[in-house]
């Protein structure tokens, strides 16, 4: 069903809010369908368990445009504090982790609106701009 539903949101991307929400509904209609089978594997039936409490967002790509059917991009900004960590040997406070989340969310969140994030950290410390290079003495 997953695999049905990317192929009608890549072909149908600009389809109105209410032809989306209906199709939502069929998705999630089918899909309880699917869960509410027997299953006799164990690994299954727990699997079974974990998408029937996310049904309601398994499909949210479907609903709202512009949502990702996959989790790529929440991975790839998980990435940096992973590998900040394994770094420094995940050695830190709770409170040098809580102000290094922070940096990254705001550093990532200025990225994606194509903004300078130097930029804003200057304006909210209220650093005057920084002078041009140092004068090596008057020009003859």
């Amino acid at each position: 069903r997953l695999a049905t539903e990317v192929r009608w949101e890549e072909k149908h991307r600009t389809a109105s809010l209410q032809v989306r929400a209906h199709r939502y509904q069929k998705a999630v209609r089918s899909m309880e369908r699917f869960l509410n089978r027997t299953w006799r594997d164990e690994d299954v039936v727990r699997i079974v368990g974990e998408l029937r409490q996310r049904l309601d967002r398994l499909f949210t790509f479907v609903r709202i445009p512009g949502v990702s059917w996959n989790s790529n991009e929440a991975e790839r900004e998980v990435r940096v504090p992973v590998v900040i960590r394994k770094m420094n040997g995940g050695r830190r406070t709770a409170r040098g982790t809580w102000v290094l989340e922070r940096l990254l969310t705001v550093g990532r969140t200025w990225r994606k609106r194509k903004l300078r994030f130097w930029d804003f950290v200057v304006e909210k410390l209220g650093v005057p701009q920084a002078p041009g290079p140092p004068s090596v003495g008057p020009v003859s």
